[in-house]
């Protein structure tokens, strides 16, 4: 089923779960799935296609949507390993 075209609605999701319900995935088809991961080759020309991508430039959030994520991230705490990768993030950027 194609994702975002149909309203799925608890009873339909019901459904679905129990149609799924005791299906074991092969061990094959779990080594499929993860040798379809990017490759360095493949994230590497992804990379080169969206450079430059100017989609979203100059974009303005409204003050509502500011205010309404400014709720929801109310009491968010980032665990100290992400803490961590953020601060090496902003001093590579910061000393390069």
């Amino acid at each position: 089923m194609p994702r975002g075209i149909y309203v799925r609605t608890p009873e339909h999701c019901a459904k679905m779960s129990k149609a799924h319900m005791g299906n074991k995935v092969s061990a094959e088809q779990i080594e499929k799935m993860r040798k379809s991961r990017w490759t360095p080759e493949r994230r590497k020309a992804q990379s080169e296609f969206m450079m430059g991508n100017k989609y979203t430039l100059g974009y303005k959030h409204t003050d509502e949507w500011k205010k309404s994520h400014s709720e929801f991230m109310k009491g968010h705490k980032y665990s100290f390993e992400t803490l961590r990768k953020m601060s090496e993030s902003h001093l590579a950027r910061r000393y390069k």
